[in-house]
Formats: C-alpha cells, structure tokens, sequence
C-alpha cells in the first residue's frame, strides 16, 4: 500500500487524539517536514536532511517495495522525477523523466504488486497518467476524474485492497471524487474546504487509508479513522514548511520529532471538565470567519436551453446526467422540476412561479447528489408547513419520494412569497448568497449534516402565524437535527419568529458574523442542543413581539441570544442592542430527559441540560435581563459569564439574573454587585456610553 505525502504547511507542536483513538498503538503513517526554501527534510526520531533542490515538488513512497516509504522530488522546471531508496542526504536512486513542466507529481501502488510507482496529473487536461514501474516511459493508465481549473490530485488505498485509487478535489468548494483506474469515479463528498490543505494517510494501522486536511484558521490537523468526521486533532501552527506523511520506519506509535519534542497522545477534556468549551471544529468550516457569498464556481454560458412554455422536467430528464440546463429569461408557470444527478440548473433571470398550486418549484428525488442551481427566482409555490418550495432533503428523514440526494448548491436566488417553507436544505447543502423572504413559514430549514449558508438574507418570514405556530415552526431559518453547520454572514430580520433557531439535537454548530434586526423573537436562539460557538454577530432590537416578554416571564424569554436548555455552548464577541433581552441561558428540567425520534448518527448519551456554557467578551447596550433562569436544580455550576460590557443605567438597579441561589427566588433578579458576588462579570463592566455599533 502507498505511504505518500500531501503538502500542508505546519510545524507540529502536540496532538490531541480522542479517547477512543487512543486505545491500541498502530503501524499508522507518521508525519515529517519538508522546506521548499532550502531543500531540508524532518522525520520524527532521526536528524533533519537535504534532498533535492530549493522548489522542487516533494513526494514520498515506498519505491522497492520494503514497505517503509522514502523520499522524492518533481523538479517542476525540467519534468524529471528524482527518487530516493533511502531517507538522508545523498543522490537519487532512480532519475525519470516524466511528465511536463507544470504537471502535480503523485505516486501510488496502481497494480497492486507492492512497490509504489509515479505518476502526475496534468491540471490543463484534468487528465491522470500513471506508470506501474519507476522507469521512463509513455503511462500505463490514463484517465480523468474531476472537471475544475486548478484541481488538486491525491490518492490512496481507502477500501485496503492494496491498489491505490487516484482522486482531485475542487479547491473552491472542498468537493473530491475518487475512483478505479476504470474511469469515471467510485465515491464522491465533501472533507475540509478549498481554503484547507487535503493529507491522506493510514491513520490508525488498519491497512485503508483515511482523509484529513490541515486547517490553517486554527493551526491543526483535522484527521478521520473512519470515513466521516474527524476524530484525530493534531495541532500543527504553520511556519511555511511543507508536511509530509508516509511509513517511514515501519514501527509502530507515535514518534518523537527532531529528537526532543515528544508527541504524546493527549485525550480532549469532557465538556463538563473545562467551562471553556472549544470551539467545534466541522471538517469543512471556512477558514477565515465570514465565509464567503460565492462558491467560486464559473456560472455556465453553454447547454441545453430552455424557453417559456417548454415542459421543464421534461427537457431536464432528456438532457442526462451532468447535463447543464440554461433558462431562457421569462415566466415559467406552474412547472416543477426534479434534476438529475450532477446537473446544473442556469436561472439566467428566469421565474419560476408556482401560481398559489405548484407544491414544488425544485424538488430533490431519485439520489440525484451535486446538483447547482444559479440566478433563478421562485415564488407563489404551495408546498405547505415543513416543505420547502425548493426541497432537497433525504428519504433518510422522511421516508419514500425524496431519494439520498445530497451536496446541492444553491446561488444567488431569490425564493419568495411561497405558502411554505422557502427552501429545505439537506445533507451537504451550501447556499451562497440566498434570498428567501415573505414566506408563510420558515425562509430557510434544514436537516442533515455537513451544511453551509454562507451570506444571504431571511426576512420577513412568518409573519401572521399564532403564537403556537411560531413556537413550532416559524422565524428566518429554523434547522432541526443537523450536524456540521456553519452559518456566516447572514442578514435575519423582520421575521414572525426567531432570526436564526437551532433545535433538537443540532451539534457542531458555528453561527457567525451574522446580523440579526427586528425579530420578533430570539435574533438567536439555541435550543435542546449541543456544542456549538456563537460569535461576531451584531443582534439589534430583537424579542420585543415574544409573549413571554410582554407577559413578564421570569424565564429571560425575548433575548438577543437565548440559549435553551443547551450544553457546551460558546456565547462570544456579540454585539445586541435595543432588544427585549440581553444573553440568557435557561434550563427546563422537563425537557433535560426528552428524547425524540432521530436517526441513529444523530442520537447522544448526554441529557439535554443547560451546563458547560460560556458567554464572555460580548457588549450588551440597553437591553432587558441577562442570566440565567433554572427550574429547580443546580446545573449552573458549569457556566460562566465573564468578560462582557453592559450599557445601561437600568442595570444598576437589577436586571441580572443566577438561578435560585443566595438568598434569591425564581421570579427575583440581582443587582450588577449581587450578579457578580454570585461569580459572574469579575471581567466585565458597565458603562455610560456605548461603543459604536460593529
């Protein structure tokens, strides 16, 4: 099996490995360092040494098969590959020319006889030639996966037959195929981003390899031993060398780097042991907060063209898979269409109106995955409470008629004005730049996992709705059972309901850079979940519309930012303003032992309860109650506010508060010094003047 290298820039400092990992030592790969700037290599537990020339591209297998993987070069300005029996200092073994310049150097067991050979992959052609010798000559296997500029090629043998598979990932989006040198591609998916470096490698000694990418915004590996998130943490802070990984001892454990930085296995603390909770880590989260409100993907100018009046769905099913679909500018009435499997669907400025009795406009079936829909509007569709008038989820969640279509793109459209939900988001959804507005329901919603709404505008969702209905399902967005979300640079105002509403078991959770106005609910709201950071939005003259406000519920009802019944939560950096409620967080012993109907991967020992929050170095200006409400027991020990700004004279005579402890009931609040000599704000401070809003 290949031991090879992908490029990241890192300088191992320590590794974090979750417990389970830790249980057994393997024969895994190991990591090392290359320097572009000098040519120098460093392997964990020998000296550092020189192979090839400033620039050259670095890779590494297992060139004679001994099963312990050295080193190699791809000198990029003469198209000759340089090989290395051995790991020191010295000449190349072997001297192949191969390849052209500008061609990504790669190597891998392509025949399975134990010896790793060469290859490239050539970006301009998106075309793979393979040797299975380490000798000149013309490529024994060519093929193509991938169709993107700037392709990034990788392989590996990730079902552990021993033949490698090749495979390129879409630097713009973190999407990869991969597959048999047969042609086309086996598997596809979503691990890390574009911004992210990809690292392949036997993590764990089983005999497959797995993904991992090296995260630049946090400085560390992200490393999966089993095909989906990760689960290996390996800190890694950049300083412009190149990682490498491959076997290079053929011994088992760990390694110590350079002789005196051991590496040692380090379990990752329980929430419940440290009350600053680490900010979730999805394995394709935005480097650089923010995100961004374009998938960098060129919009098609060429396909098959769709004129007003035409059967849509049936033109879309003529063209085939993969086929790219333009819609001529116009009205098309009443139509739905259900795209095929990694089509594109151009709006071009076209409407599709549902005239009040279309249910869907777009509807996801028939395992059709990768579809992208750009510059379409949608509206007057009836899709009704829990469906959206564009509906990608899975049959996994509601059963026969949807199929397990999943990595939909949606960009730059505009879905409004529907009695429904605007659009249903499903696993491995992105929407870039999304409007959704003037629904009678939610303007976004969503179950699955691996979801991304990245810039974009939800208002005036909602509106209308009895206070029941919007207890259930009402406001800007509202996703439901969902894992690995990033939501970033979101504009939610002026909804019947909350701005942004998580539920029921939603976990690693990133809500940031947002901005929440004129909600009549929560500008945020948490609620019987898990895990998640709350940070950098601005929430502004939220919860004002919430009857548990305007009835004067002791339960801190009507915050910015509400945190329900929810654990290990991350409150940081906000900014709310002139809203009902500051930051509270409430528990609900009825709700603490509740378990509903979600899939299996969705289901989690720990009790829904309101412990191990943080909320720190946020700015609170003329806002009602912040704190904490509990129902009878004591699970605030693990929470803290610490570090926050508060603007208002109100505050000074008491609208703090801290469960039912020192002396105070349920229903009484606290001055600022009670609030603090109950263990909350030692950091913080109240103020006269307010700063400038962000």
């Amino acid at each position: 099996m290949m031991k090879r290298i992908m490029m990241i820039l890192a300088l191992i400092a320590s590794i974090l490995v979750a417990p389970a990992a830790m249980a057994q030592e393997t024969a895994g790969d190991e990591v090392g360092f290359f320097d572009p700037a000098t040519g120098l290599w460093s392997m964990p537990g020998q000296e550092p040494f020189y192979f090839g020339n400033p620039g050259d591209k670095p890779i590494s297998c297992d060139w004679n098969g001994d099963g312990i993987a050295s080193v190699g070069q791809y000198r990029d300005s003469t198209g000759f590959l340089y090989l290395s029996n051995d790991n020191s200092t010295g000449m190349a073994d072997t001297s192949i020319f191969y390849g052209i310049p500008g061609d990504r150097p790669i190597c891998g067991d392509w025949n399975g006889d134990g010896v790793d050979t060469i290859g490239i992959y050539r970006n301009s052609e998106n075309l793979f030639y393979l040797r299975n010798s380490n000798t000149q000559g013309v490529a024994d296997e060519v093929y193509s996966i991938g169709t993107w500029s700037g392709g990034v090629p990788f392989a590996g043998d990730f079902d552990g037959d021993g033949i490698d598979t090749v495979g390129v990932m879409d630097p713009k989006t973190g999407y990869w195929q991969f597959g048999n040198q047969g042609g086309g591609f086996d598997k596809e998916g979503y691990f890390g981003t574009g911004a992210d470096d990809l690292v392949f490698g036997d993590w764990d000694g089983d005999g497959d390899d797995d993904f991992g990418i090296y995260r630049h915004a946090d400085g560390a590996f992200h490393l999966s031993t089993h095909g989906g998130t990760a689960d290996l943490i390996l800190k890694a802070p950049a300083d412009g060398r190149v990682v490498m990984s491959g076997n290079w001892f053929g011994e088992s454990g760990l390694q110590t780097f350079g002789g005196d930085l051991p590496i040692e296995p380090k379990p990752i603390p329980a929430p419940s042991d440290n009350l600053t909770p680490a900010v979730p880590s999805p394995d394709w989260v935005p480097t650089s907060p923010g995100g961004t409100a374009d998938s960098g993907l060129q919009v098609p100018t060429s396909g098959v063209t769709a004129y007003p009046g035409d059967d849509l769905n049936s033109l879309v099913k003529g063209a085939g898979v993969g086929a790219t679909i333009i819609l001529h500018p116009g009205t098309y009435y009443g139509q739905t269409i259900e795209p095929l499997y990694n089509q594109t669907i151009v709006g071009n400025g076209a409407v599709l109106d549902g005239r009040g009795t279309a249910k869907y406009a777009i509807k996801g079936r028939n395992n059709a995955s990768n579809v992208r829909i750009v510059g379409l509007e949608v509206k007057n569709y009836a899709p009704g409470k829990h469906t959206g008038a564009v509906d990608f989820r899975s049959t996994e969640y509601y059963g026969g008629g949807f199929g397990t279509q999943t990595n939909w793109i949606l960009e730059d459209m505009n879905v409004h004005h529907n009695y429904g939900d605007g659009v249903f988001v499903g696993d491995g959804g992105r929407l870039y730049n999304v409007v959704s507005t003037d629904n009678h329901w939610l303007g976004l919603g969503a179950h699955g996992r691996n979801i991304g709404v990245f810039g974009g505008e939800v208002a005036r969702n909602s509106l209308g709705l009895s206070d029941g209905d919007v207890n259930d399902h009402a406001g800007g967005i509202k996703f439901v059972k969902v894992e690995d979300v990033v939501i970033s640079g979101l504009y939610a105002h002026d909804n019947g309901g909350p701005g942004i509403w998580f539920d029921i078991t939603a976990r690693d959770v990133i809500i940031e850079n947002s901005l929440a106005t004129d909600n009549q609910r929560n500008g945020i709201f948490y609620e019987i979940s898990y895990d998640a950071v709350i940070r950098n939005n601005t929430l502004l003259r939220n919860g004002w519309g919430d009857p548990g406000y305007v009835n004067g519920d002791p339960w801190l009802w009507g915050s910015g930012i509400l945190i329900g019944t929810s654990r290990n939560v991350t409150v940081e950096n906000n900014y709310i303003a002139d809203s009902a409620g500051g930051i509270a967080i409430h528990d609900m012993p009825h709700r603490q032992g509740e378990r509903f109907d979600v899939q299996p991967w969705y289901r989690d020992g720990r009790d829904y309860a309101g412990i191990d929050n943080v909320v720190r170095d946020n700015t609170v200006i003329n806002s009602g109650r912040t704190g904490a409400a509990a129902g009878g027991n004591d699970a605030w020990s693990a929470a803290a506010f610490d570090r926050n700004t508060f603007v208002s004279n109100d505050y000074l005579g008491g609208e703090f508060w801290w469960r039912n402890s020192g002396g105070k009931f349920y229903g009484e609040s606290y001055t600022w010094n009670e609030w603090r000599s109950a263990g909350n704000g030692s950091g913080g401070s109240i103020l006269s003047v307010a700063p400038p809003v962000p």
